[in-house]
């Protein structure tokens, strides 16, 4: 008798239900630069790194997280429209089956909007959030996708027990919701200097968007009414759920440039950043403190990522799935040669970047030139790379630009020497009526502001020539304490040492603070400003400084001294532009 092959039916049967019915992977993402005030005719408040945003992550999971590109649904600029959003986030919601996992991702401006409906609601005080749509002119403020939308819908992905997670790279996004805070719409210090042709805050008021709406009265704050209150999807016990924001609800999301120069959203280019340095999986839990880590300490930006999300998701990586054992280097082929120059058919939104070092075999490249899609590299080796060779990233080290140059005033003697010469010459110059320090100055561009090297005589030139005036003295660093704080920025990228102060966008200087109302005893002060050029000036002192007792220092005292300063002047260079601080040591 003819036996059935039981094994062979086993193994068939697993195939089917693993290729038929096992996981899929989703993602809709949405990226939106452009902003339209009526159809062709863009708004002000378009933005420049969203796309760059969402076209990024398109490639970290496709690459990293092994999705399939026909599983990807991109919206991007004029395509994202509340009506194609909620269809895509529909679609996906109908085909996606218990186990599966999606991923939601917006980046572009968010909103408060006035709901007169909750004024008593403890929670939302009378607000709701909002996505804000590419389309502004939609009538009856079409363009804002509130957040009981996308609750509702998230809810039903939740039921599904499909593992869903969202990523808002916007203004205002944490919490979907929370209070206001009284201060919600302070202006963000760090923009760029000069004025852009974009935002660089992903956030818009509402009354700027009455102003591109004829069919709204611009004096009058939209109002809508909606009473209800939708729990979030967090809230439902074992939710599988992760919603990842840029920042609290009452808070604004900067755009940034990276190293290269790209624009880029700031909890995009944190996440990207993790997933750059690290050639392993990263737990969810190790993900978030690095993202806020980045942005709120490394990065000084003015903005809290927020998280909500079930605890269950700690262990396993961003998209939900147990830790994958292995990763999938990053790889780009050769397209072109030309001498020593190499075309190669992947860019930034591939997480390439200036600096890299690729590999293949024998042969090494590094990248000077990188854009969307294509970069070029230059051989390390002397080896002739043919066309059709494929590299591998192996050394992530990125080349940036500087955002801030400086110039440390120092003197030819060490602290002992120093001190003899400053007891002399300067010390008596402080017990003088109207000598000002960086505690009792005010702006008055009349009174001379004096450099000094403490040469012989140099206190009695300065009183002949102050002549009765109030006056200031700027002193040079001892020569030991500069070279310890030249070592704190020897090899930084994003601070550069300069070799004169003409060169400089900041002179560090030492002044000496005499006892006084605002100074209980005398200290001495290392403080930030310009070159001084000429002895006038109103600004004598910047607000950013560091305070010593004495210049004679211990090791502890020492290492807080260089760290002081590390954080002074990356405040300062923070509140120059919004550039991206790079973390790799100039080679």
């Amino acid at each position: 008798m003819h036996k059935p092959p039981t094994k062979l039916f086993f193994y068939l049967l697993c195939f089917i239900t693993l290729t038929g019915f096992g996981q899929n992977k989703y993602a809709v993402l949405v990226g939106i630069n452009d902003y339209y005030e009526s159809t062709m005719v863009k708004s002000f408040h378009s933005l420049k790194g969203c796309v760059n945003d969402a076209l990024s992550i398109k490639s970290l999971l496709v690459s990293r997280f092994n999705f399939n590109q026909t599983n990807v649904n991109v919206i991007l600029n004029e395509m994202a429209t509340q009506p194609q959003v909620i269809s895509a986030l529909n679609s996906t919601l109908n085909k996606s089956k218990e186990g599966d996992v999606v991923i939601f991702y917006f980046s572009g401006h968010g909103i408060y909007i006035d709901n007169v409906a909750l004024n008593n609601d403890p929670i939302k005080k009378g607000y709701n959030q909002s996505l804000i749509m590419s389309d502004l002119y939609s009538p009856g403020y079409n363009c804002l996708l509130k957040d009981n939308t996308l609750k509702k819908i998230f809810n039903q992905f939740v039921a599904k027990k499909v593992t869903l997670t969202t990523i808002f790279d916007c203004c205002y996004s944490g919490n979907m919701s929370m209070t206001l805070s009284s201060g919600f719409m302070e202006p963000n210090p760090y923009v760029d200097d000069g004025i852009t042709d974009t935002s660089s805050l992903k956030s818009m008021y509402i009354d700027e968007l009455d102003r591109m709406t004829r069919d709204i009265d611009m004096n009058v704050m939209p109002i809508i009414v909606d009473q209800e209150i939708i729990a979030r999807p967090s809230e439902t016990q074992n939710s599988n759920f992760v919603a990842i924001s840029a920042c609290k609800d009452d808070e604004k999301a900067s755009e940034i440039w990276d190293e290269s120069g790209v624009p880029h959203g700031a909890l995009t280019k944190a996440i990207l950043s993790a997933y750059e340095k690290s050639s392993k999986d990263i737990s969810l839990a190790t993900l978030l403190k690095t993202i806020t880590t980045e942005i709120s300490i490394n990065q000084k930006l003015k903005q809290k990522p927020t998280f909500h999300y079930d605890g269950k998701r700690n262990t396993h990586n961003l998209i939900g799935l147990p830790l994958q054992t292995q990763t999938n280097p990053r790889t780009a082929t050769c397209i072109e040669v030309h001498k020593n120059s190499i075309t190669l058919n992947s860019g930034y939104i591939d997480g390439f970047a200036n600096g890299n070092v690729l590999f293949n075999k024998g042969d090494k490249i590094t990248i000077n030139k990188v854009y969307r899609d294509s970069a070029i590299a230059i051989a390390l080796t002397g080896h002739q790379i043919k066309k059709g060779a494929a590299f591998v990233l192996k050394d992530t080290y990125r080349i940036s630009k500087p955002i801030l140059k400086i110039y440390i005033e120092a003197a030819d003697a060490n602290t002992p020497a120093f001190m003899a010469s400053f007891n002399k010459e300067i010390l008596p110059l402080s017990k003088q009526a109207n000598y000002v320090d960086y505690f009792n100055w005010y702006g008055d561009p009349k009174s001379p502001t004096y450099f000094s090297s403490l040469s012989v005589g140099a206190g009695i030139k300065i009183l002949d020539d102050a002549q009765n005036q109030r006056f200031a003295v700027l002193l040079p660093l001892p020569k030991d304490l500069a070279m310890q704080v030249k070592q704190v920025f020897q090899t930084n990228q994003s601070i550069k040492l300069v070799g004169t102060a003409a060169e400089a966008d900041k002179v560090l200087y030492l002044n000496y603070a005499a006892q006084s109302k605002n100074n209980i005893s005398p200290c001495f002060v290392i403080t930030y400003r310009n070159a001084l050029s000429g002895n006038s000036d109103m600004r004598k002192f910047s607000t950013s400084y560091v305070k010593l007792q004495q210049l004679t220092l211990n090791p502890s005292e020492m290492a807080t001294m260089k760290k002081s300063i590390k954080e002074v002047t990356y405040s300062l260079a923070r509140n120059k532009g919004s550039s991206w601080f790079n973390g790799y040591p100039e080679r």
